[in-house]
């Protein structure tokens, strides 16, 4: 009794396995694309945007280097064409064009930025007269409504 359930046992484990093993895996439907952002003295830029745009769909894919410069963007669609533009404040930006993207491939694409001056503009701050109040409000006024008399305003009319 005992064997004759032990073989049942092992014969629908034996078939589950055959069965989850094929239905399991579907395979891979997707691609990665990975690589560094260095300047030119070949030191790593980390915090540099990574903008990879699948152009029929218009899907964008995004991801930051890190402190060494490397950037990984995983589960990217199949084919393209993709443009790939990576930027960093103070250099300019590098831009690929045209790349296409194989099932699994794991596209590894380096990019070298150059130093870029920032121009800055001038910026103009001004400020009107801050209006104060002229008398300080009472300590034993209790009531919000009668707290408004001693707020700083040119006009009752502006309450």
């Amino acid at each position: 009794m005992k064997t004759k359930h032990l073989l049942i046992v092992l014969t629908v484990t034996f078939f589950c396995a055959i069965f989850l093993q094929q239905a399991y895996p579907q395979g891979v439907t997707t691609a990665a694309m990975s690589g560094v952002v260095v300047d030119k003295g070949n030191n790593p830029l980390p915090a540099a945007n990574v903008i990879a745009v699948h152009i029929p769909s218009g899907t964008q894919y995004g991801a930051s280097t890190r402190s060494s410069g490397q950037f990984n963007i995983p589960n990217m669609k199949i084919g393209g064409p993709y443009t790939v533009t990576v930027s960093f404040v103070g250099y300019s930006k590098d831009e690929r064009k045209d790349i296409f993207l194989n099932l699994g491939q794991q596209l590894r694409l380096d990019f070298t930025l150059a130093e870029e001056a920032v121009i800055g503009e001038e910026v103009l701050i001004t400020a009107d007269k801050f209006l104060t109040a002229t008398e300080p409000a009472p300590k034993h006024l209790s009531n919000p409504r009668k707290l408004l008399f001693y707020l700083p305003s040119k006009e009752a009319q502006e309450i």
